[in-house]
C-alpha cells in the first residue's frame, strides 16, 4: 500500500522547522528519524496521557506515540530504549491470532495513521514472507484484505494501519514514516 510520506507545516512554523531540520540532519538520521524534506517536518503536538497497554499471553504491548515521525529503524531503536519492570522493549511481534486480536481491539482506534510492528521481509528477496523479529512467519490472520502486496518489490516491513474502518497489518517500505509504534515487553 502506497502511503503519504510528508505533510506541510504552516508558514508561521517555518523558523522553528528550519532549526529542527538542522538538528535532524546532523544528529538523528542514524537512528532512522525521518529527515527534513522540502522544508517540512511532520510533528504532532500531543498531550501525554497514561500509556495505552494490553497484556496477553504473558506479554505487555504498549502503543507509543512519538513527537517526530519515525522510519522503521528509528522506531526499532526507540523501542529497544524502553524498559518496563526491568524488561527491555522491542517492536511488537503479534505471532499468535490472540495477540493480534487483543492489540487490534486495544489500539485500533488510535492507529489511523499507522503504527510500526516488529516484522520484516528479507530485503534481498522480494518474494520472501514477512517474518516476526522472533523468527516466526507472519500468519495471514494479521493482514488487511489485499495485503501483503509488496508494492513495487519495496515493502519489506510491517505496520498496523486503519483503512476503510478496518484495522490490520500492511507491508510498507522501511522508509515510510509513522508517529506510532507498538512496543512489546515481558509481563
Amino acid at each position: 500500500m502506497k502511503l503519504p510520506t510528508r505533510r506541510r507545516l504552516s508558514r508561521r512554523c517555518r523558523p522553528s522547522v528550519e532549526r529542527l531540520e538542522e538538528i535532524l540532519s546532523t544528529s538523528t538520521l542514524a537512528h532512522g528519524i525521518a529527515p527534513a524534506h522540502h522544508g517540512a517536518v511532520q510533528k504532532l503536538v500531543h498531550a501525554q496521557a497514561a500509556p495505552l497497554t494490553v497484556t496477553v499471553q504473558g506479554r505487555v504491548f504498549q502503543l507509543v506515540h512519538t513527537s517526530l515521525a519515525l522510519m522503521y529503524s528509528g522506531a526499532s531503536y526507540e523501542a529497544q530504549q524502553l524498559h518496563r519492570n526491568g524488561h527491555q522493549g522491542a517492536l511488537a511481534r503479534l505471532n499468535t491470532p490472540e495477540k493480534y486480536q487483543a492489540v487490534v481491539a486495544a489500539f485500533g482506534p488510535s492507529v489511523a495513521s499507522g503504527a510500526w510492528l516488529g516484522a520484516s521481509r528479507n530485503a534481498g528477496d522480494p518474494n520472501s514472507p514477512l517474518i516476526w523479529n522472533n523468527s516466526t512467519r507472519v500468519g495471514s490472520y494479521a493482514f488487511l484484505p489485499g495485503e501483503p502486496n509488496n508494492f513495487r518489490g519495496r515493502e519489506n516491513k510491517m505496520a498496523l494501519y486503519k483503512q476503510g474502518g478496518q484495522v490490520g497489518g500492511i507491508d510498507v517500505s522501511e522508509n515510510a514514516i509513522f508517529v506510532y509504534y507498538i512496543a512489546e515487553f515481558s509481563a
